[in-house]
């Protein structure tokens, strides 16, 4: 009922695809999800429920959207959290000043302090903060990835749903890095694969972090909105 209540469901909605096919309720879902993000997560958690139930039978791929990150559980979780609970319509002006309260995450209970209060924050939402934060702008090159929808005079949060980028681990997990804001970078997928193939590089000079182009021997300074790990010390 507590994840009823999150997802804005109550006794109206009950019933609404009693009796229908699974893919008319993920047709319909897909249909108003621009309208509210809410309806794509209830898309992702049927969709999942429906391909975990054997009785439901074989969704087509289109249905399924499994190429499409955009519609993987954990994404569309973590941007729902995002919006509706670390922001909860904050102000434009408040909106990097409480993407900046994720610093102060609980890893081993996987919570944040908000005002007064703990909150349990999804699986994926460090990732999508540091991309919201940045606008998804690639703190390297400055690139911003738009989808077709975009214009400048939506919101910054309406802007979010029409851009695309990477989250880096500087320090990788698989290596104990530690899965915090200050150990993430937002990045265009080219500047991602240069990272993962040794060409780029952080360093530390004159208390700014840059970036080191190791095969063509430049380097520049990066965009830095927020603490940034290198090594074991953050700067």
């Amino acid at each position: 009922m507590g994840v009823a209540h999150y997802l804005g469901l109550d006794e109206t909605h009950h019933g609404f695809f009693e009796g229908a096919l699974p893919s008319y309720a993920l047709n319909t879902l897909l249909a108003h999800g621009r309208e509210d993000q809410s309806l794509v997560l209830i898309y992702c958690y049927l969709r999942d429920w429906f391909i975990a139930d054997a009785q439901s039978g074989t969704l087509s791929e289109e249905l399924v959207k499994e190429k499409d990150p955009d519609y993987h559980t954990d994404h569309v979780e973590a941007s729902y959290w995002i919006r509706e609970t670390l922001l909860a319509k904050a102000p434009q002006a408040e909106i990097d000043k409480k993407l900046l309260n994720l610093l102060s995450i609980d890893t081993s209970e996987q919570t944040v302090k908000l005002g007064s209060k703990r909150y349990y924050y999804s699986k994926g939402a460090l990732k999508q903060a540091v991309k919201c934060l940045y606008d998804f702008q690639c703190q390297i090159c400055g690139t911003r990835i738009y989808r077709p929808g975009w214009i400048k005079t939506l919101s910054r949060e309406e802007q979010w749903g029409y851009l695309n980028a990477d989250a880096h681990h500087i320090q990788p997990l698989s290596q104990e890095g530690p899965d915090s804001l200050a150990n993430l970078l937002c990045l265009c997928p080219s500047c991602h694969r240069r990272f993962h193939t040794k060409q780029f590089s952080l360093l530390k000079r004159n208390g700014r972090i840059g970036c080191e182009d190791q095969v063509l021997n430049t380097s520049w300074e990066v965009l830095a909105k927020h603490p940034i790990v290198i090594g074991t010390a953050v700067h």
